[in-house]
């Protein structure tokens, strides 16, 4: 849409000026501050080099800044972009200095799995073997760097790495939270400054893509967005998923997604918001599990406990 440059050019950056070094074949980019793009520079073609067409967009008609508006997904940046070359790096990489002992992946594997256990449905997915990284999905390196890579990896990694897995980590919780990513802003974009300059002296320049490079304009998306759940693909990943269940057989895919939607629309959703009693409601007169749009609470683990935050008033002191 845009007519630029893709992950492997040179000076492919949407948000600033900054040009990549190829080495081994990879585009990398070493943390810098370059002058951010602007929405004149971009009409003018003032970097001639980032530009495939010339001449003027349909795009650029639209009374739009079209550097602000575009927003860097941090699904595939840091999902499937950064945490899944971390990762990859401990337990695929060997004879490395941050290359895992065996033993250590091992035991990574084991207590990684073991938790499997006491992950709740508000989870999409259960922790599975390592082997199986390469089809991850994205909501598992999610579920890795926000909730159980601190647990796993305390004592697997070397202090330091484990630190800067947690600088990474920090940041995002902070940049997704609709308040803490305004708020707290600046402590994020330090938290990803440290983590970038931190990369070719605990790993190697070759973790240096694209992706890592995006990590350093995702907290000024966020002052312009809000929490980057805003703008993230995640959404766009489901309903994908809801469109694909709608189709039955190989011919005629496009009348078969038309023909589910409008039944859809036409009869609606019956279900009701919660489950009905009879599936739920025991001997003694208690619930089994209740059901509602927002939560599922039961009476058998890891499902049987809510974590209830109490608000306190403006003024207030909480107790």
């Amino acid at each position: 849409m845009l007519g630029v440059k893709g992950h492997a050019g040179y000076s492919c950056c949407t948000k600033c000026i900054q040009r990549g070094e190829r080495k081994e074949n990879r585009m990398i980019f070493h943390y810098q501050n370059h002058p951010l793009r602007t929405n004149i520079n971009f009409w003018q073609r003032t970097d001639v080099s980032h530009h495939n067409q010339q001449s003027s967009l349909e795009i650029e008609k639209l009374p739009i800044d079209v550097i602000q508006v575009f927003a860097l997904d941090y699904m595939h940046v840091v999902y499937l972009g950064v945490m899944k070359a971390l990762l990859g790096s401990w337990i695929k990489v060997k004879n490395c200095n941050y290359s895992l002992q065996q033993n250590d992946i091992r035991k990574l594997n084991t207590e990684f799995q073991s938790i499997a256990c006491y992950i709740p449905r508000d989870f999409c997915r259960k922790p599975r073997d390592l082997k199986e990284i390469d089809r991850f999905k994205a909501t598992e390196f999610r579920q890795f760097l926000l909730y159980t890579g601190q647990v796993v990896l305390k004592d697997i990694l070397s202090e330091e790495m484990y630190i800067h897995f947690l600088q990474l980590s920090l940041a995002m919780r902070i940049l997704l939270n609709a308040e803490d990513c305004v708020q707290n802003n600046k402590c994020a974009e330090e938290l990803i400054k440290d983590f970038l300059l931190r990369v070719p002296v605990l790993y190697d320049d070759l973790m240096l893509t694209y992706n890592c490079h995006c990590l350093s304009h995702l907290a000024r998306d966020s002052m312009h967005f809000g929490s980057l759940e805003t703008t993230s693909a995640f959404k766009f990943e489901n309903k994908l998923g809801k469109i694909k269940k709608l189709v039955k057989k190989k011919n005629n895919v496009p009348s078969q997604i038309y023909n589910r939607l409008v039944e859809q629309s036409v009869h609606g959703n019956h279900h009701t918001n919660i489950v009905s009693k009879k599936s739920t409601v025991q001997s003694d007169g208690t619930y089994k599990f209740v059901k509602t749009k927002n939560f599922y609470l039961s009476s058998i683990a890891p499902e049987n406990f809510y974590l209830v935050q109490k608000l306190r008033a403006k003024g207030t002191r909480l107790t």
